[in-house]
């Protein structure tokens, strides 16, 4: 039923549906967002998943601007934004996203053997150890 030709109660049941509906899918995108941007992972997101939902969500967008939909445009603008920032932290080099992670994380931790190595003379014979510098 098209909202703009409904009865008032018809119409207003229409939107309220619709902001629900809206609202609902745009807040289960927030937790992964955030999760992302803690972590600055998006490893096990899919790059055309995301393209191809963000692209969707963009025509969303547009078709409710043209429609003058107000729950179409407010939650697609919304989800817009959201998938946005999940394309580009995860579209960012590999590089960019591993130095942005937060201490203690795999990153930090994956160095510990190689300066392990260096500390001990790198394993090389006749290589000069921390004690023997005494």
């Amino acid at each position: 039923m098209d909202p703009r030709h409904a009865p008032d109660g018809a119409a207003s049941v229409v939107r309220i549906v619709g902001y629900a509906a809206g609202t609902l899918t745009t807040l289960a995108f927030v937790p992964q967002v955030i999760k992302s941007w803690r972590t600055r992972s998006t490893g096990d997101l899919s790059l055309a998943m995301l393209v191809t939902f963000t692209t969707g969500v963009f025509l969303w967008l547009t078709y409710g601007l043209l429609l003058g939909e107000p729950p179409i445009i407010i939650n697609n603008a919304v989800t817009f934004v959201l998938a946005a920032v999940l394309l580009w932290i995860r579209a960012r080099p590999r590089a960019a996203r591993t130095e942005a992670r937060p201490s203690g994380s795999a990153t930090a931790t994956s160095q510990a053997p190689a300066d392990s190595l260096a500390a001990h003379g790198g394993g090389m014979p006749g290589a000069a150890s921390p004690a023997s510098d005494r």
